[in-house]
């Protein structure tokens, strides 16, 4: 098993940042943009593979100036405000894990946004399967010899980022409908009994 990078968030790769715009307007509005910024240079002239949406954009301008080394929020903020995991609240969640230096040092960090955990349950890619092939990024090697791979399925092995997402996501209200986050107290319970 890889030990967690200081963080245990996508951060812990040298040069990302995060950052996120939560909107919540009224008592029916509640969405948001999070920005994963792969490094510090022109990200014009120095490109990574990966995605970009952009559906909101003064949004994303303001989750882009928000980015920032370090603690990433996670739960119910920027990108996780308004999503919803099979039946209860989602939310955005981060790990990494970082390779011993004999074997190369490298850090691979992971930033997840988890709405589709229902879907992934149904076709076999819950619970760490495998990345799907068509939206896999693949790893960039920073100059520093770390490595970064923000993935949407997660290697066998590294859960972090989704049980982020889900156990530090709060209730929500959008009227006319409440999303309930998972209660904690319970999920405890339920690990005890089962020596976990």
């Amino acid at each position: 098993m890889l030990t967690p990078g200081p963080l245990n968030a996508i951060t812990d790769v040298s040069g990302v940042r995060v950052g996120h715009a939560t909107l919540i307007e009224g008592d029916r509005v509640r969405t948001g943009v999070t920005a994963v910024v792969p490094h510090g240079g022109n990200l014009f002239q120095d490109k990574v593979a990966g995605a970009v949406f952009v559906g909101k954009g003064e949004h994303v301008l303001a989750a882009l100036r928000d980015a920032r080394d370090g603690p990433v929020a996670e739960g119910s903020v920027g990108a996780g405000t308004g999503t919803v995991a099979f039946g209860w609240k989602g939310g955005i969640g981060t790990t990494s894990r970082a390779l011993p230096a004999e074997h190369g040092g490298h850090v691979l960090g992971l930033h997840e946004r988890e709405r589709r955990l229902r879907d992934r349950l149904h076709d076999g890619r819950a619970d760490a399967g495998p990345a799907r092939r068509d939206r896999a990024a693949q790893p960039r090697a920073a100059s520093d010899g770390s490595d970064l791979a923000a993935l949407p399925g997660r290697p066998r092995g590294h859960r972090g980022s989704v049980y982020n997402s889900l156990l530090r996501a709060t209730t929500v209200t959008a009227r006319p409908t409440t999303i309930e986050a998972i209660p904690l107290d319970r999920v405890k319970e339920i690990l005890r009994r089962y020596g976990r």
